[in-house]
C-alpha cells in the first residue's frame, strides 16, 4: 500500500508499543497511551500537515487522537476500524480474541477468519511471525481493556474530513456495525464498502485501498484550495446533495464519493503530503524516549527525522 502512495505522499508506518521492534513496557497499553505515542512520533518527525490512517485497533486509536485537534491534522482515514463504543461480542468470540496468538494454529485460524482471499505463503508466514513477536501485555490489552473503552462522546468532536473503508465480508467489524456505531457519530464522513474483501483490507486489497486513500486526499486538497477562492466554499464533491454511488454511503456534509472496486488499510500510518520528493518508510516507532533506534543509517539519509 505504501509503495502505491509513494509518488504522492510521504508515509510513516510504525509498530505500536509491545509489537514488532518497538519496546514493550509492562503496562501502558490503553488507548490514550497509544494515542500519546502517535502524537509524540508526529512531533518528533516535525510533521506540519498530515493525515492519520488507522486500521482496526489502530483506527480506534486514531479516533481518540483526532478529536484532540492536534496541530497539522488534515484528514482522517479509518480502515475496517474498531467501533468507538465498547465491544459487544459473544463469549466464544471473546475467547478467540484472548487466545488468537497462543499458537501457530490459532494465528492461522485468525488469518482465515479475517481475510477473504488466501494470502500467498510468504504473507502468511509474515503475519504469523508478526503475531508471535507481541509482548504479553500488548496481546492482552485489546481484548481486555482497549476494546471496551467508550469513545462515543469524543468522536463527535472530530472536525476533519474522514474516509471510512470497510470490506463487504468483514466478519470482525462488519458493514452493519460501521453504519450503526461509527458513521452517525463522525460528521463529514463518507463510507465506502469494498467488495470481495474481509477485515484485513491491506492484505486482501492493498492497491485498491491505496487508490481510495489517494483519491480521497486529492479531493480534500482540492476542496482546501477552492475554499481559498471567493465563493469556493461550496465544493461539489463534498457538499452536493446528489445521490451517492452504489456501494457508498454518506454523512455530514452530504459527501458524494465515487464507487471504487476495493479498498484496504494497514496498521497505524501517518501520511504527509510530499509531492515530488522521495518517500521514506519507518517500520518501528522511533521516539528516542520510548523506543529503540534500530536503523542508524536512516538518520544519515533523512536528516529531518529525529530517530
Amino acid at each position: 500500500m505504501t509503495c502505491a502512495l509513494e509518488p504522492r505522499f510521504r508515509c510513516v508506518a510504525y509498530d505500536q508499543r509491545g509489537w514488532g521492534a518497538s519496546d514493550a513496557p509492562s503496562d501502558g497499553y490503553n488507548l490514550q497511551n497509544l494515542a500519546d505515542d502517535a502524537s509524540r512520533l508526529i512531533r518528533t518527525l516535525g510533521l506540519e500537515r498530515y493525515v492519520l490512517v488507522g486500521h482496526s485497533m489502530g483506527g480506534k486509536v486514531a479516533q481518540l487522537s483526532a478529536p484532540q485537534r492536534p496541530v497539522g491534522l488534515h484528514a482522517l482515514v479509518l480502515i475496517a476500524t474498531a467501533s468507538p463504543v465498547p465491544q459487544h461480542i459473544s463469549e466464544e468470540a471473546r475467547q478467540a480474541q484472548l487466545h488468537a496468538y497462543d499458537s501457530r494454529e490459532m494465528a492461522l485460524a485468525a488469518i482465515n477468519f479475517l481475510t477473504v482471499r488466501r494470502p500467498d505463503d510468504a504473507t502468511v508466514e509474515q503475519l504469523v511471525q508478526d503475531s508471535h513477536v507481541g509482548s504479553p501485555g500488548a496481546k492482552q490489552a485489546w481484548p481486555t481493556i482497549a476494546a471496551y473503552e467508550d469513545l462515543s462522546a469524543q468522536v463527535t468532536k472530530i472536525a476533519v474530513q474522514t474516509l471510512l473503508l470497510v470490506g463487504d465480508q468483514d466478519g470482525q467489524d462488519p458493514v452493519e456495525l460501521q453504519q450503526r456505531e461509527v458513521l452517525p457519530l463522525i460528521e463529514s464522513t463518507r463510507l465506502e464498502i469494498i467488495p470481495d474483501c474481509g477485515h484485513l483490507i491491506p492484505v486482501d486489497q492493498p492497491l485498491t485501498m491505496a487508490e481510495a486513500i489517494a483519491t480521497f486526499l486529492n479531493a480534500v486538497e482540492e476542496r482546501r484550495w477552492l475554499e481559498r477562492e471567493p465563493g469556493g466554499a461550496a465544493f461539489e464533491h463534498f457538499q452536493s446533495p446528489r445521490r451517492p454511488a452504489q456501494g457508498t454511503e454518506c454523512n455530514g456534509a452530504g459527501n458524494t464519493p465515487r464507487k471504487l472496486d476495493a479498498l484496504r488499510g494497514a496498521g497505524p500510518l501517518v501520511a504527509e503530503s510530499w509531492k515530488n520528493k522521495k518517500c521514506w518508510y519507518i517500520n518501528q516507532t522511533l521516539m528516542p524516549d520510548l523506543h529503540r533506534i534500530r536503523n542508524g543509517s536512516f538518520l544519515k539519509t533523512c536528516t529531518p527525522v529525529l530517530l
